[in-house]
């Protein structure tokens, strides 16, 4: 599937189906950290509705490789993710087992810092 653009500047790749939507810069700068990340698994997607979130960038799709973003995060983003996930576990968030690394800021920086 072709169509996007590439966001320089990360260690994977950024793929941005955004042609003629203007994207954040602080949304930017979110996506590069985290496609900076060791466990990023190929690359990471943003949709056009892409833009700066309070933890993941919301808008893209992060597939990681040996690691679990945290919930709240990506999928918590979303009210509407929370009634799908939800429906197919029929499990609420809090009861949804996660592991993560505790120092990890998507905006940037550790609190290992």
């Amino acid at each position: 599937m072709s169509g996007f653009e590439l966001i320089e500047g990360a260690q994977a790749p950024i793929k941005a189906w955004t042609r003629g939507v203007p994207v954040e810069h602080a949304a930017e700068n979110q996506l590069r950290n985290v496609a900076s990340l060791p466990f990023i698994h190929s690359h990471i997607a943003v949709m056009p509705d892409v833009h700066f979130g309070r933890g993941p960038t919301v808008g893209s799709v992060i597939p990681t490789k040996g690691a679990i973003i945290p919930v709240p995060g990506p999928v918590a983003a979303s009210v509407r993710s929370w009634r799908l996930l939800h429906r197919l576990t029929g499990r609420t968030p809090e009861q949804l087992e996660v592991t993560a690394d505790p120092s990890f800021d998507p905006e940037g920086g550790s609190s290992r810092d």
